[in-house]
């Protein structure tokens, strides 16, 4: 159960870290979109991936924090900054 939590909080913390970190890009269709360094571990990274809140290319240097994301990382922000 204890790991668990850790689990959790490492995935919350890197999320939280990557939209701290992040800034906004026009797309095509003038859509912003979030973007981050990938400077976190790829285990953390696939498993958000999995989860749908960041989209990224082992090829690209940046990664996209999506919609879900953003939303998801702004209540984890918001939540932090209370505790």
């Amino acid at each position: 159960m204890e790991n668990e939590n850790a689990k959790q909080l490492m995935l919350d913390l890197t999320l939280s870290l990557a939209y701290l970190c992040s800034w906004e890009e026009k797309t095509i269709t003038s859509e912003p979109i979030h973007r981050a360094w990938k400077g976190y571990d790829f285990d953390i990274m696939d498993k958000l991936k999995e989860e749908g809140l960041l989209d990224f290319s082992y090829k690209a240097k940046s990664l996209c924090i999506t919609d879900e994301g953003v939303q998801r990382a702004r209540e984890l922000v918001s939540r932090f900054q209370k505790a």
